[in-house]
């Protein structure tokens, strides 16, 4: 029995070492984010209509193709020099914020309909 407890608590510490955590910080990556308001949106400005929307998407995927955008891995030419000058914390800190920013993304997806429809 002792032995079945402590195995338990072992895999339970290894299990929460293991486990991510939420790198960014979304309070640092709203002020970082004024850059990619213009193309990606926020709360109030929904941004351009044929450009991805970042609020409410995963920080995870997010970061790895920002990063790529970074590195050249992926060319386009607007997104490699805005995030040129961004390091990999910034990256993480904007990420995080627009996963954080899950209502503003239902909003601007309404107000892009609404744009749309016009």
């Amino acid at each position: 029995m002792k032995k079945t407890a402590l195995l338990s608590m072992f895999a339970t510490t290894l299990a929460v070492v293991a486990s991510p955590v939420l790198a960014g910080d979304p309070v640092v990556g709203k002020q970082k984010a004024t850059a990619c308001i213009a193309c990606h949106g926020s709360e109030t400005y929904p941004g351009i209509f044929y450009t991805l929307q970042l609020a409410g998407r995963s920080a995870d995927k997010l970061e790895i193709k920002t990063l790529k955008y970074k590195t050249g891995k992926i060319l386009h030419p607007m997104m490699n020099m805005a995030v040129a000058f961004f390091d990999e914390k910034e990256i993480s800190d904007i990420t995080a914020y627009y996963q954080v920013d899950r209502q503003a993304g239902v909003h601007l997806a309404a107000v892009q309909y609404q744009v749309r429809c016009r």
